[in-house]
């Protein structure tokens, strides 16, 4: 009686498990294997949904980043660049997802021309394998088959396939509404204030790892690495215009010129293939508080005047003018 039991447990077991992985591949919830037609492709798991459009969407040029690259939209980014563009972004994104992101993006995408990376010196802080949190989904980075099972036998999959089997089915994916939240908030210096005044900014920040030699070995693993390896892409770094609040916290946190000495290594040593844009230091962005809705998200308009500004090559750094970029940005922190 027991080891028929057994043997009846097991076979239940292997079929509902079977089942799971069939429906999980079938309906595919997060792109892993396509880009599927017949429903709406979630927003709701950046983690999750970016590694599968990166394997998945035709593109030529992609734009990477944190909630700082959220309001961009591809549409307008083709138009302008003369291009075939995708958004991928992950809020608070760290160096290190940034680095797991793009190798998805190298190795399955073999038209890869142009990779447009904001780039935040908050990514580049901690270990140089921080990720934002211990429960990303790194099996879904990888080209392992095998490590594919923790996607199609998984209950939060299965959740999402049910998801777009119902309530997203017969609706169509729109990539410039991917992440965008741009209409959902008002933009005034009323608001930033009291957002700064209610919110502690910043909350974790340690001052150890906020200096320039961990800045440095940070993106020297993660990114310039990339980089190097991959001469015939061009790769296109800006450094997103936050407030003047964000740029007095700094230097109340004494890591104002932390940063300055990362930024000016980097103007130094930049590869051939690498252009660097600074728009901390506009001060008509950066000094206006109706651009944002708190100290360091600005609305969509400044992600238009960024896309304008790399067709028209404005606000690229180079060692001839980068003092001149990193005065205006301490002006800005001594802005009272």
């Amino acid at each position: 009686m027991g080891k028929k039991w057994v043997y009846k447990f097991i076979k239940i077991f292997s079929f509902l498990s079977l089942s799971i992985i069939i429906i999980n591949y079938l309906v595919d919830p997060f792109a892993h294997y396509r880009i599927s037609s017949w429903y709406k492709i979630t927003s709701k798991k950046q983690r999750e949904v970016t590694p599968g459009l990166a394997k998945n969407a035709v593109y030529e040029t992609v734009v990477l980043g944190s909630s700082m690259a959220e309001n961009f939209k591809p549409s307008y980014i083709d138009k302008t660049l003369k291009t075939k563009s995708l958004k991928l972004c992950m809020s608070a994104m760290t160096a290190h997802e940034m680095n797991s992101l793009l190798k998805v993006i190298i190795s399955n995408n073999k038209n890869i021309k142009h990779i447009i990376l904001a780039l935040d010196l908050y990514a580049l802080t901690g270990s140089k394998t921080r990720i934002r949190t211990n429960k990303a989904p790194l099996y879904l980075y990888d080209n392992n088959f095998i490590t594919d099972i923790f996607y199609l036998l998984n209950k939060e999959t299965l959740r999402f396939s049910f998801r777009m089997s119902t309530k997203q089915r017969g609706k169509k994916t729109n990539f410039d509404d991917m992440w965008y939240w741009g209409n959902y908030y008002t933009y005034s210096k009323d608001r930033v204030l009291k957002t700064f005044a209610n919110i502690k900014f910043n909350a974790s920040f340690v001052n150890h790892e906020y200096t320039r030699d961990i800045f440095i070995r940070n993106f020297n693993y993660n990114i310039l690495s990339l980089i190097k390896e991959n001469p015939n892409i061009k790769f296109t770094i800006f450094y997103p215009p936050y407030s003047y609040l964000t740029y007095k916290d700094m230097k109340n946190k004494k890591w104002l010129h932390e940063g300055f000495a990362f930024k000016k290594y980097l103007t130094h040593i930049k590869p051939s293939n690498l252009d660097i844009y600074d728009f901390q230091c506009v001060s008509k962005i950066t000094q206006d508080l109706s651009n944002y809705r708190d100290i360091t998200h600005y609305s969509p308009k400044i992600n238009t005047f960024i896309i304008d500004s790399l067709r028209d090559k404005k606000y690229m750094q180079n060692n001839k003018n980068i003092d001149k970029c990193l005065k205006q940005i301490e002006l800005s922190a001594d802005k009272e």
